[in-house]
């Protein structure tokens, strides 16, 4: 019986940290969303010319964009982390908290981004950027909750949550960057792969 307990005690500790964790990551999310909605924090110089302002404007647009980028790509890389280190849900392994940790550090600043490169854009895309990343926080509240071991949800349910997160980071980045038509086609190629291996990988732990 002192053995079992023991056992108990060992996995659910790491487990109440875990949980800490996606608690205080969903909270990044609610800032993320926040930070959508405020005022941008754009100080601009004075210009001589419009060859400067134009020169600004760009350099403000791309340092957003490469800010964006990088930051989907350091929390698609987590999530992908997350789905692979839950797969076996009866151990617990520790990198799972620090990759969600790594989702709750990028996504306000994604936020305030997307917030600031939304103004260099026209009135249409700019609509669509905000929304595009509403809808990526609203994914990745969705996969916190997914993997919450408190809510004891499907395996199926993790996997559709990280799909989730995946369309939405895209369509982020194809609403800065409009696609072009071969770019399209390989993304949809590679959605329609990834879904295959999902739907494999399902299968397989269903059995």
């Amino acid at each position: 019986m002192a053995q079992r307990l023991r056992i108990l005690d060992t996995y659910e500790h790491p487990q109440r940290a875990l949980v800490g964790t996606i608690e205080a990551t969903i909270k990044s999310v609610a800032e993320a969303e926040e930070e959508l909605e405020r005022e941008p924090d754009i100080e601009l110089p004075r210009f001589h010319d419009d060859y400067s302002k134009r020169k600004w404007v760009d350099e403000q647009v791309t340092i957003n964009k490469e800010n964006v980028n990088e930051r989907l790509a350091a929390m698609g890389a987590a999530t992908a982390q997350v789905v692979q280190w839950t797969a076996v849900q009866e151990e617990y392994d520790d990198r799972v908290g620090t990759a969600i940790a790594t989702i709750g550090s990028n996504l306000p600043d994604v936020g305030r981004n997307v917030r600031d490169l939304a103004q260099f854009m026209p009135d249409r895309r700019r609509d669509d950027l905000i929304e595009a990343t509403r809808k990526l926080c609203g994914a990745f509240g969705d996969f916190l909750h997914a993997v919450n071991p408190e809510h004891e949800e499907k395996r199926t349910t993790v996997l559709a949550a990280a799909g989730r997160v995946g369309d939405f980071s895209q369509q982020v980045i194809n609403t800065m960057d409009e696609p072009t038509h071969e770019q399209s086609y390989f993304h949809d190629h590679l959605v329609q792969k990834a879904k295959n291996v999902a739907t494999s990988t399902a299968q397989l732990v269903l059995r």
